[in-house]
């Protein structure tokens, strides 16, 4: 069999199943060779060992039954940025990508050295790539998961930035040391609703969430569970407040309104939105 055949075999049995099945094959093709995908392409007529074919035979129909290519592969891209990831941290979605966008944006704002708290890092994308973008800033990355933690300080080794990020296990906000000040607050907190998740595995587009950790996606009946939840201890934890300029947050845009109630009501802050998934919640200058 060689790389061609290959391919075609798997596109056959991906198309049913993918919205991108050519290049989900070619992925996973180059992958299991051990090869670039360019190279792949080039020369098609390459033959592929029998025991890479197997392999590629095997990740092809984990792909047909909704896994992730991330998993699979064990790698994802985010903000330019290689990461590692496995089923105990969420894959990283482009959209998440404006978050970091509005934090690099707000911090031109603050003093030259801005501490920023990223609230459930899973795999460090938005912790590791703020601080590969703002490298006079201390980054702070907190997760309730010890499995996270340790992918997010993989990547933040791989990218040179370990000394820069402070991990710390907690609930939310919950255990963060007393007396700690942030400029800025970052979150992808988990914002389906519960029967949105459930009924995820209707739809091709969407099956591949049951394969990633649910706590970090279910955000109970309305999706808002978590919110609550940050923004309660927010208002309770007055040293999180001291110098708070901005906290910046991933949620569903029909979520807008009632996030931005609970950030005022919170710490008095304002909603400025940066795109459909991603609001900045600042102080009134």
């Amino acid at each position: 069999m060689n790389y061609n055949q290959a391919l075609a075999g798997a596109y056959g049995i991906l198309r049913r199943e993918s919205s991108s099945p050519r290049l989900d094959a070619e992925i996973l093709l180059a992958h299991a060779a051990g090869k670039e995908r360019t190279e792949i392409l080039a020369h098609p007529e390459t033959e592929l060992p029998e025991k890479k074919a197997a392999e590629f035979g095997k990740l092809v129909r984990r792909r047909a039954q909704g896994e992730p290519i991330p998993y699979l592969t064990g790698t994802a891209f985010f903000y330019g940025l290689k990461l590692a990831v496995n089923p105990s941290v969420l894959v990283p979605r482009p959209e998440t990508e404006d978050l970091v966008r509005a934090a690099v944006s707000a911090a031109a704002e603050l003093p030259s050295d801005p501490v920023i708290a990223d609230i459930g890092t899973g795999s460090g994308n938005i912790a590791v790539a703020t601080a590969v973008n703002l490298p006079k800033a201390k980054v702070v990355a907190v997760d309730r998961f010890g499995r996270a933690l340790r992918t997010a300080w993989q990547n933040a080794k791989r990218h040179k930035a370990g000394k820069r990020i402070t991990f710390i296990e907690s609930d939310l906000l919950n255990e963060i040391p007393a007396g700690f000040s942030p400029h800025i607050i970052l979150a992808n907190l988990p914002y389906v609703a519960s029967d949105e998740l459930k009924r995820a595995d209707e739809n091709a587009d969407t099956r591949g969430l049951a394969f990633e950790p649910q706590a970090a996606l279910e955000g109970g009946p309305d999706g808002l569970q978590q919110f609550r939840r940050f923004f309660g201890q927010l208002k309770r934890i007055s040293s999180l407040r001291e110098r708070l300029s901005a906290v910046i947050l991933e949620h569903a845009p029909e979520q807008y309104a009632a996030v931005a109630q609970m950030a005022y009501d919170a710490a008095k802050l304002l909603p400025e939105k940066v795109s459909p998934f991603v609001t900045k919640y600042a102080r009134k200058k």
